[in-house]
């Protein structure tokens, strides 16, 4: 018996980084929330932002810059955090940017899918407090 896929995003939540357009399928996204106040996490790689409270439960923010490969800001003022649907439920993107439910399907986007975003997690963030513990 052939293993079922999931089918590909119809939707998704595009937002911008610099001149790069990406998009996170919207199935990814529990919410989108203002990010009013962070906390920040001594000796954290620089793409965990902080922890965020939202309603109670506390995500870690990632910097979605930082994530791609981009320079990381300095802090996350002024902005959104993307809420991530399990399996990544404990993460929140930050993004600079508006977003907007835009097809996945569009030319001029990259989408980043959730298996893309547990490696870069995995990539750039468990990596990240490895070499800070080996320091």
């Amino acid at each position: 018996m052939p293993l079922e896929t999931d089918p590909a995003p119809r939707s998704c939540l595009r937002f911008s980084l610099g001149v790069h357009a990406f998009g996170v399928p919207l199935e990814q996204v529990r919410e989108v929330v203002p990010v009013v106040e962070v906390h920040p996490v001594p000796l954290a790689p620089p793409n965990v932002l902080g922890l965020l409270n939202v309603r109670g439960q506390v995500l870690t923010l990632l910097s979605t810059a930082g994530l791609l490969g981009m320079v990381v800001r300095d802090g996350a003022a002024h902005g959104l955090a993307l809420v991530l649907a399990p399996p990544l439920n404990n993460l929140a993107l930050f993004v600079q940017a508006r977003v907007e439910i835009t097809p996945a399907d569009d030319g001029h986007l990259t989408l980043l899918s959730p298996a893309d975003l547990a490696a870069r997690v995995e990539e750039r963030l468990v990596a990240g407090f490895r070499t800070g513990a080996e320091a």
